[in-house]
């Protein structure tokens, strides 16, 4: 994870899955406390990062990082 932007922070919110998965909500702001990013990251049961989805500034929809066996 790249550092948040200079004078930012960086939030984070944890989702426990039913299953074992995790999903990471992250949003960075800049010293105004303005949002410059807000993504969704998805790890499986094994803490693996397996799903990245950006959605601001754009959404980008879920990309895979790898293909789950």
């Amino acid at each position: 994870m790249a550092a948040p932007p200079r004078g930012g922070r960086r939030y984070l919110y944890e989702v426990s899955g039913r299953r074992g998965w995790k999903a990471l909500y992250i949003k960075e702001v800049n010293a105004q406390e303005e949002t410059v990013s807000f993504y969704q990251e998805i790890y499986n049961t094994q803490g693996k990062l397996v799903e990245v989805h950006r959605k601001f500034p754009v959404d980008t929809g879920h990309q895979r990082t790898e293909q789950e066996s």
